[in-house]
């Protein structure tokens, strides 16, 4: 049998509890009322046994009220267990939980993680470092020199290709192709195209 059985059954008993003692009161009201005409009536001794009647009816009330509050200690109790067991499973659940996810994820795992994040942030930092590095004049020069090699020899190709247009070609100055690597490459003119 469940907790919400005993808590059911316990709330049935209160409410036939208090159906019981408004019909002793009830009664109690007719018997004050039958004891006062009794007493109007001279008839004493009569009276007296309908007043002894209510004190016992009194002392039931009385022995009711007591019943009743031990009831509603009882389903107290019930429902404040209910709940402690309630907290009680979550605590658990929340226990084991934690302990699959400690399973899962080890100190060694962890330390190991963050060591190979450590190392990729430290390589990431030296690339990054490399590439904002300004070039010496030494490494700008050799470029210059590399590009001026590399727009020459793509001339003499076209040339190659198409001898008239070679002839309206001027090659282009050091001084002048050290300004175009200065420039961004969305800055810098398209190359000419040759004349059919």
């Amino acid at each position: 049998m469940t907790n919400s059985f005993f808590q059911l059954e316990l709330k049935l008993v209160r409410d036939e509890i208090e159906r019981y003692k408004k019909r002793i009161m009830a009664m109690m009201d007719v018997e004050t009322e039958t004891a006062r005409k009794l007493a109007q009536e001279g008839r004493r001794e009569r009276a007296l046994i309908v007043l002894k009647k209510k004190k016992l009816q009194s002392k039931a009330i009385e022995d009711s009220d007591s019943k009743l509050t031990q009831i509603e200690e009882l389903v107290h109790g019930l429902e404040t267990a209910a709940q402690n067991k309630m907290m009680f499973d979550a605590i658990k659940i929340g226990r084991d939980a934690l302990v699959n996810l400690q399973k899962e994820v080890n100190s060694e795992g962890v330390e190991c993680l963050m060591l190979d994040t450590r190392e990729a942030l430290e390589q990431q930092s030296r690339i990054e470092s490399a590439l904002s590095e300004k070039f010496s004049k030494v490494d700008e020069n050799a470029m210059i020199q590399e590009l001026d090699a590399m727009e020459n020899a793509a001339q003499t190709a076209a040339a190659a290709a198409h001898p008239a247009a070679a002839a309206a070609r001027v090659p282009v100055p050091a001084s002048e192709s050290a300004y175009a690597v200065a420039l961004p490459l969305a800055v810098l003119p398209p190359p000419p195209m040759p004349d059919p």
